[in-house]
């Protein structure tokens, strides 16, 4: 694999990710059911929202002014895609529809990962904090992979997704 092969893979996630979280958006308006943002702003933590929407704009703000500055780079991150697909995932069933179990473990990885953006259940907080203690040390590749298996886990027990539907 030469070094820019990983930058490809990364654009290429970034852009279906980005893609699948505009048409839900779009759709998601157009229905007047979708009450996403403010379910997102409940569970981001005090004082971390501007870190939140920040890390979620970045890519379409860069984009929507880059012909403002055409030297400008891209720098995109795993995290975009990430909150990309957290946020696209909590829109899928803002609007009526079950989880699948891809959906289901990113938001598993992403409240696991970033718990410091979170505002979490008291129930919850200490699996979920021991999760992070655990996912804060692995790599991308390792997170993946277990993403993989927590998927074929799930496919395998069909286990109900996670939350209300």
């Amino acid at each position: 694999t030469g070094p820019g092969r990983g930058t490809r893979r990364l654009s290429a996630c970034a852009t279906l990710a980005g893609a699948a979280y505009r048409i839900l958006r779009d759709i998601a308006d157009q229905s007047g059911r979708s009450q996403t943002h403010d379910m997102l702003k409940s569970v981001i933590r005090s004082g971390m929202e501007k870190k939140f929407w920040m890390a979620i704009n970045s890519v379409p703000n860069f984009l929507k002014h880059a012909d403002k500055d055409p030297g400008a780079m891209l720098n995109i991150d795993d995290e975009w895609v990430d909150l990309t697909l957290f946020h696209a995932s909590m829109i899928y069933k803002d609007l009526g529809f079950q989880l699948t179990p891809e959906m289901t473990v990113i938001q598993i990885i992403v409240v696991a990962s970033k718990p410091n953006l979170m505002k979490l259940p008291p129930g919850a907080q200490r699996v979920i904090l021991s999760a992070h203690r655990e996912i804060a040390t692995i790599s991308r590749a390792e997170k993946l992979m277990l993403g993989r298996q927590l998927v074929t886990q799930l496919r395998s027990q069909s286990v109900p997704p996670l939350g209300p539907s």
